[in-house]
């Protein structure tokens, strides 16, 4: 699975770092992993990579 950004994705301005982009990013490339956070950036950022607990 290859996970790119395009320039329709926009991650900058989002209020997350790189750390916080690489978990999401990291989530979706683990097999069955989701990501459950209590920081509202960052969930919104998983969803966005469909990697948020539901």
């Amino acid at each position: 699975m290859r996970l790119s950004a395009t320039i329709d994705d926009k991650p900058h301005g989002s209020g997350c770092g790189w750390m916080d982009m690489s978990l999401p990013a990291s989530t979706r490339r683990t097999p069955g992993a989701r990501l459950q956070t209590q920081d509202k950036r960052l969930k919104a950022l998983a969803e966005r990579f469909k990697a948020a607990f539901s």
